[in-house]
Formats: C-alpha cells, sequence, structure tokens
C-alpha cells in the first residue's frame, strides 16, 4: 500500500494514516507550517505571489 522506505505517519488534514511520501502529508505540513506564522506574514507571501503570477 504505501512505497518502500516510506513512514506511515497520521494525518489530521486527510483524518488518516498517510504515507510520509504522499501528496496529503506535503500539504498537511504546508497548512502547520502557514498556521505556525505570524498572521501578517502569509497575507505577504500571498500578495507576492499574486504579483508575480
Amino acid at each position: 500500500m504505501f512505497g518502500a522506505g516510506a513512514r506511515v505517519v497520521w494525518s489530521h488534514l486527510a483524518g488518516r494514516q498517510v504515507s510520509s511520501y504522499s501528496e496529503e502529508w506535503r500539504h498537511g505540513c504546508e497548512v502547520e507550517h502557514l498556521l505556525a506564522m505570524p498572521a501578517s506574514r502569509p497575507r505577504r507571501i500571498a500578495r507576492w505571489h499574486s504579483r508575480r503570477h
């Protein structure tokens, strides 16, 4: 089910166990990182990305 060498970890975002190599795990890590930032930082990053794309 999971790839060789991958760790199986609990994802709060997916609500189940996922591989540490999966997109679900990557998205969960990104969400946790953004939530840990001061309130103004994610807005500043979003404005910077919207100007570039």
